[in-house]
């Protein structure tokens, strides 16, 4: 039973889309990192009951306490809001290089598709008093349906080239 399970394990661990997504989570990595290092220090030190405000009351001291909080906030958001076309990116290219074509074009052409698909709602809705201000970004919800997405454009270049007809 158990040489049953590894070998069901290794087999699927030997799948094309598995190899890809694997690849695509790592090199999302950084960007979660330092999305996560810089939300931590947002809130512990620019942050009104932040720990570190507290045990030194930065608040009183720093003249720009409350801008550089929210710039930190608006950053780490905008790092954690680009995990969706980070990732169609990432699994467009890597799908492309499995099987030996142009991973650059693949990869950009999957970041439109996720830019496309995430700008839906900007498209359809109506303005803000003219502003454009309501552009969803695919969240880390959506990173599995990113790299599905990502996936299936990568697979173009291989489906349709001319080695293949």
């Amino acid at each position: 039973m158990t040489n049953y399970l590894v070998q069901r394990f290794l087999w699927f661990r030997e799948r094309g889309f598995v190899q890809i997504t694997q690849k695509t989570l790592v090199s999302l990595f950084p960007f979660f990192l330092f999305s996560g290092i810089i939300r931590v220090i947002s809130l512990s030190v620019f942050s009104e009951l932040g720990y570190i405000n507290q045990l030194f009351s930065v608040s009183d001291w720093l003249p720009a306490f409350k801008i550089t909080g929210q710039v930190l906030i608006n950053l780490s958001n905008f790092l954690g809001g680009l995990a969706g076309p980070l990732s169609t990116y990432f699994a467009g290219k890597y799908t492309a290089g499995h099987y030996g074509r142009s991973t650059g074009t693949a990869g950009v052409t999957s970041l439109l598709v996720s830019l496309i698909i995430g700008s839906q709602e900007l498209l359809l809705s109506p303005l803000n008093d003219g502003v454009l201000t309501r552009i969803n970004l695919p969240d880390s919800i959506n990173i599995i349906l990113a790299i599905f997405v990502g996936y299936l454009v990568g697979q173009i270049p291989h489906k349709y080239s001319q080695n293949n007809v």
